[in-house]
């Protein structure tokens, strides 16, 4: 298996930040689904000065989302907000609790992501987090703290590695 830690300057955003405050759906239709036009709107409707900025977000340089709990909710099975997380240059999500359907569309699209209860309380914005997708352990390596999150399948590590769904199930069938 490939390396599965995976780290970088943490962005963390409060309890619920749902699939409406990762992105407007007017920007899902505008934009498609290509991760990079998308991404170029991440936390438009959560942070005031983003608005009708490109990249407000990406240029600031955060590779890991860090969140409270219900992170990613009140969308069904759309995978714009997944789509957006990733153009917008993150490479790591940890929050204390995900939604189902956006946890399912971060590993179909390949983004490594992790649930990690407390997480929210150990990341402060700025601070550089790790975590290793396959044994769920996170560390704050700014403060030195550490917590045991939820360690991902080796199924799903292995989607996630690959870079998706899709170049999974290529490779598989290339074999």
């Amino acid at each position: 298996m490939s390396n599965t830690v995976f780290s970088g300057k943490a962005y963390v955003t409060p309890d619920n930040t749902s699939s409406y405050l990762i992105s407007y759906p007017a920007r899902w239709r505008e934009c498609g689904a290509d991760p990079e036009k998308l991404g170029q709107w991440l936390f438009e409707p959560l942070v005031p000065e983003f608005k009708d900025k490109p990249n407000a977000f990406k240029n600031l340089g955060y590779e890991v989302l860090v969140s409270g709990s219900d992170l990613g909710g009140g969308f069904k099975s759309n995978d714009d907000p997944a789509l957006t997380v990733k153009g917008g240059g993150i490479k790591l999500i940890v929050a204390d609790d995900i939604n189902r359907i956006f946890f399912r569309n971060c590993i179909n699209l390949g983004n490594p992501i992790l649930v990690c209860p407390g997480v929210s309380k150990m990341a402060h914005t700025g601070d550089v987090i790790s975590a290793d997708i396959a044994t769920g352990i996170v560390k704050n390596e700014t403060t030195g703290q550490q917590l045991q999150g939820e360690p991902l399948s080796e199924l799903a590590v292995n989607i996630i590695l690959a870079g998706g769904l899709i170049p999974y199930w290529k490779a598989k069938l290339a074999e």
